[in-house]
């Protein structure tokens, strides 16, 4: 489906080494030049936040797009105004789940799940814990804890699970609002 005026789309390229092949596909759409905001989002996952945020700078420029000069932060030219938000802070590793537990935090469900995490760690093999996405454990032992469940962190938020009224989201509110203003 493609857009009309003033619509909003949000595309799951479906990772990140999708990334390049996606971008490259996507720019070559019939009416791509009618876009006037490009907006990208990307989790930083196990390195700092300016890897991701070059990896998608390195894209934008071989394709001769405006590059922001920094993560969170929006680059407007006449044509079209760019930006990039890496989670969880545009700082540091993580993903969109280390910002939701963010919101959490103070909840004393929290200290609970730390507790569990903890010990499921000191009986995995080397192997498990090498494997092991502990940010994504911790935010399923939380969903499952709650009422009514949910089985995602997406359908979590729609169960109203996290608290998008805390700081920790100021952020990407920011980012947001600044690229569509």
């Amino acid at each position: 489906k493609y857009l009309r005026i003033n619509e909003v789309q949000i595309v799951d390229i479906g990772g990140k080494d999708q990334f390049p092949v996606a971008f490259e596909s996507f720019s070559k759409v019939s009416d791509f030049n009618l876009i006037n905001r490009l907006g990208f989002i990307r989790d930083a996952e196990k390195k700092q936040a300016q890897a991701a945020f070059s990896s998608i700078c390195s894209i934008l420029q071989k394709h001769q797009f405006p590059v922001p000069g920094n993560p969170n932060e929006i680059e407007k030219t006449d044509a079209i105004c760019i930006g990039i938000f890496i989670m969880p802070d545009n700082v540091t590793e993580g993903m969109l789940e280390n910002l939701c537990l963010k919101s959490i935090k103070d909840k004393p469900i929290y200290g609970c799940i730390n507790e569990y995490i903890k010990c499921i760690k000191k009986f995995q093999s080397d192997n498990e814990k090498e494997m092991f996405n502990e940010p994504k454990a911790f935010v399923q032992t939380y969903l499952s804890a709650q009422s009514p469940i949910a089985n995602s962190l997406g359908v979590g938020a729609k169960k109203g699970h996290w608290d998008f009224n805390n700081k920790c989201f100021d952020d990407i509110k920011k980012f947001l609002k600044e690229l569509f203003q």
